[in-house]
């Protein structure tokens, strides 16, 4: 009977130890799943919506990702950081991809993450004697040199049979061309929002006409990194475009939050330029096989075919992608 009564209190004993251990461990406060951080550049505009809502929204950090979004004023600064190493990713359209295929080889395309045959324009100043195109002739003309919106200024006068050399060009920092614009220092300016929506604040939408041209050209805007970073961090990119997949399909359900939630992210100011243009960007993820041409033409049209171009499908990494949404990817490699 001792021995019963012995081995009973033996076994209420380690009973007892071990519901007090499953207790402990289970009221211990868990460790947080390790964030994995990346830094990327993006533009200032609409076109950077994906990240700006994928951010708001969250599922960054859902994917376990601790993203630091740094805003440019254009594509060509974000580019430049991703190759002075201050960003791990870059959003920039193809026409900054192109320019820097020019003299380096060492980055590379992961996704699109945008695409507009809206998104560069041409205002123009009523009260400088212009009310269409042929008008062009003989002003002076702002745009940012080497850009999507050189491009499409270059490809305008063309559409409208108007010699480059029958118009004066001056190159502008982004931000300093409406008050150029403002103050008659020029007639007219290729660009895109918002300094089309701040220039025309500063001289009334009544004196401004406004020349836009879908069929110029579509722009890309894309997910660029350096070639060795993509090797060394397929996963966290995986993660990225998960994320941006995901951003994707809530600016399709809730396009109003989006854009609420794309204004907040911009600085709260430019609701109304967001709604205005909204309409004419596709948000999405993919690798399409348009932008090979569009590329191509860009390169002609920036070395006026003097020089050998290159096969811009090595400009394109296709495994991440690929590994995410490989419906996506309509290039043919």
């Amino acid at each position: 009977m001792t021995k019963k009564i012995i081995f009973g209190v033996i076994l209420l004993i380690v009973f007892i130890i071990a519901v007090y251990w499953y207790y402990s461990q289970s009221n211990m406060p868990k460790a947080s799943p390790i964030s994995e951080t990346i830094r990327i550049g993006v533009q200032d505009n609409i076109a950077s919506a994906l990240i700006g809502v994928a951010g708001k929204q969250g599922f960054f950090t859902k994917s376990g990702l601790d993203v630091q979004i740094v805003q440019y004023q254009s594509g060509k600064l974000a580019a430049q950081a991703l190759f002075d190493d201050k960003v791990d990713v870059a959003l920039v359209s193809e026409n900054i991809v192109m320019n820097n295929s020019l003299n380096r080889t060492n980055f590379s395309i992961f996704s699109e993450a945008a695409f507009t045959d809206r998104g560069s324009w041409i205002i123009a100043r009523r009260d400088h004697g212009i009310s269409q195109p042929l008008n062009l002739k003989g002003k002076t003309i702002g745009t940012q040199k080497d850009s999507a919106v050189h491009f499409f200024l270059s490809m305008f006068l063309l559409f409208n049979n108007i010699n480059e050399d029958e118009v004066k060009l001056e190159f502008y920092q982004p931000e300093d061309l409406p008050k150029a614009f403002q103050v008659g220092k020029i007639d007219a300016f290729s660009m895109r929002d918002p300094y089309i929506a701040q220039a025309i604040k500063l001289v009334g939408a009544d004196n401004v006409v406004e020349f836009k041209d879908t069929r110029i050209y579509k722009q890309y805007y894309n997910l660029i990194a350096k070639n060795i970073y993509i090797l060394n961090n397929k996963k966290i990119l995986e993660k990225v475009l998960k994320a941006l997949i995901e951003a994707e399909d809530y600016i399709k359900k809730y396009p109003d939050t989006a854009k609420s939630q794309m204004s907040e992210f911009l600085g709260g100011n430019q609701i109304n330029e967001i709604n205005n243009t909204w309409s004419d960007y596709n948000f999405m993820v993919g690798l399409s096989q348009a932008q090979i041409l569009i590329l191509e033409n860009e390169y002609r049209w920036k070395t006026k075919n003097n020089v050998v171009m290159p096969n811009y499908l090595d400009f394109f990494n296709y495994q991440i992608l690929d590994k995410v949404k490989p419906e996506a990817i309509t290039i043919i490699y």
